[in-house]
């Protein structure tokens, strides 16, 4: 008898210490499942924040909204085609049309609120894109990663590049100095870099 109440003390303590551990245990394990979670979730709102970013930023260069852009959009595509003088005159005319509303320092306000927004949210391939769209507008044509782009747009820039480093007269008659030239035929192809790009990323994460 005597020796039964010399043992329970030790069996409520070996039971106390059992629930004290589980508890600890449980608690432990709960703090790292619920940071494991918390580590899939944000990653999916950052996504989703980004999502919203770039949307708005593509809505605000809309067509519709801002004829200046699109302009600028259509230089590209209408540049890689010239060949014959009465092109290269034609080209000089639109771009000429393009600055005489707008410079190219005034494009680069207009464009640098918004992508000083966009570039909180967005990944660092968006952000380099719309940094050297920035440049290409303030004349900073050294500061321009042009390796960081595609084959396409390196090719197109080195084009263009050496057309204006020879610095022969553009067209029948020059309208633009071949800074301002250079700084809009580049932008233009940057810019539909950085449109092309915020859609890939788009379309992967609503996939």
């Amino acid at each position: 008898m005597n020796n039964k109440t010399k043992e329970s003390p030790n069996l409520y303590l070996l039971a106390f210490f059992t629930a004290l551990f589980a508890g600890l245990f449980s608690i432990v394990g709960n703090y790292y499942l619920s940071k494991d979670q918390i580590k899939q979730v944000l990653p999916e709102k950052d996504l989703d924040l980004r999502k919203e970013v770039y949307l708005s930023f593509l809505s605000k260069i809309d067509k519709s909204n801002d004829p200046v852009i699109s302009e600028m959009l259509n230089i590209g595509p209408f540049a890689d085609k010239v060949g014959t003088d009465s092109q290269i005159q034609d080209l000089e005319d639109k771009l000429h049309n393009i600055l005489s509303r707008n410079d190219t320092y005034d494009i680069y306000w207009r464009l640098n609120s918004d992508l000083n927004i966009l570039r909180l949210r967005a990944s660092d391939r968006v952000k380099i894109r719309a940094d050297d769209l920035l440049n290409a507008l303030s004349l900073n044509f050294d500061a321009i990663q042009i390796k960081n782009h595609s084959a396409e747009v390196q090719a197109y820039y080195k084009k263009w590049w050496e057309i204006q480093r020879e610095g022969i007269p553009y067209g029948f008659e020059e309208k633009i100095t071949l800074e301002e030239r250079f700084s809009i035929i580049i932008s233009g192809k940057l810019l539909q870099s950085l449109i092309q790009a915020m859609n890939e990323e788009i379309n992967t994460t609503s996939s």
